[in-house]
């Protein structure tokens, strides 16, 4: 490995403290918040440091997840990524995000 791994799991601790509120796209329609509940750093491997939130949707959200993006303390997006997850009412979500 290139990168010594505590090295990568501080830059992914670093680039996690510029994300302020991740938002989805439900059905492809407009874009809401969801609340940030938990976060952590799960390890790395040669190349990825790899991050995830918990994130709580509200509970009557009921259809398919189509988009999530990352916002700054600007409300900037600093990324954006499609999905396909379908989300019934009532059940939490936790997303995995693999930085390179």
């Amino acid at each position: 490995m290139f990168w010594n791994s505590n090295f990568l799991t501080s830059m992914a601790v670093a680039m996690g403290e510029h994300i302020k509120a991740i938002q989805f796209q439900l059905d492809n329609d407009s874009w809401a918040d969801t609340t940030i509940i938990g976060t952590g750093t799960t390890g790395t491997d040669e190349n990825h440091v790899y991050k995830y939130y918990t994130l709580e949707i509200p509970s009557a959200v009921n259809g398919r997840i189509t988009a999530f993006r990352l916002l700054d303390e600007n409300s900037n997006v600093i990324a954006q990524r499609n999905d396909n997850i379908v989300k019934s009412s009532g059940t939490p979500l936790f997303l995995k995000f693999r930085y390179i």
